[in-house]
C-alpha cells in the first residue's frame, strides 16, 4: 500500500452583517472563537474515511441568539477541495453538527450564538464542525501533500 500524506488548513474566520441598520454596530456584535487548522495526516490507501470534528464559539453581544453561517472552500467557485498543487483535488464535505451538510456559498441559519455577557461564550464552545473526506476520493488521487483552506463567515 502507498502512503498519502496531506494536511487540510483552515484559514481564520471572518464576522460579516448581512443586513442592518447600522451595520458597524452591529459587526462587533459577532464574534468566532476557539478554530483551528484541521490535519488529518497521512492516509494509507484502504483505510477508509478520515473525519474530524472541531468545537468553537460564534457569540453576540447584543439582539436575539439568531445569526446564519456561509461557508466557501479554497477550490473554484468556493469548493470544499484540497489540492496538491498540480491539478490533483480531493473533494470534502463541511457540516455544523448536529445539522445538515453545508453547500459552498449557501447561507445556514444557525439560530444558536451564545449571547450572554461577556462575548467570548464564557469559555465554552456552542457549534461542532466536522470535516469529512471519504476514502474512495483519497484513495483516487496520487500521493502528496494537499492543503486547502475554508472561509466561514457569520452574520446576525
Amino acid at each position: 500500500m502507498r502512503a498519502l500524506p496531506f494536511t487540510l488548513a483552515m484559514l481564520f474566520m471572518c464576522a460579516t452583517v448581512g443586513f442592518a441598520l447600522t451595520p458597524s454596530a452591529y459587526a462587533q456584535n459577532v464574534i468566532i472563537t476557539g478554530m483551528d487548522d484541521y490535519n488529518f495526516g497521512t492516509h494509507v490507501a484502504g483505510s477508509g474515511t478520515k473525519q474530524q470534528t472541531q468545537a468553537f464559539c460564534v457569540g453576540k453581544s447584543a439582539g436575539n441568539k439568531n445569526w446564519n453561517g456561509t461557508i466557501n472552500g479554497s477550490g473554484a467557485g468556493g469548493a470544499f477541495t484540497i489540492t496538491d498543487g498540480a491539478g490533483n483535488t480531493i473533494p470534502f464535505t463541511v457540516r455544523r453538527l448536529p445539522n445538515p451538510t453545508y453547500t459552498a456559498g449557501v447561507s445556514n441559519s444557525a439560530n444558536q450564538a451564545d449571547n450572554n455577557a461577556p462575548l467570548d461564550c464564557n469559555g465554552t464552545d456552542n457549534q461542532d464542525l466536522r470535516i469529512e473526506m471519504t476514502g474512495a476520493n483519497l484513495d483516487g488521487v496520487p500521493a502528496g501533500t494537499y492543503t486547502g483552506y475554508i472561509d466561514v463567515t457569520v452574520s446576525p
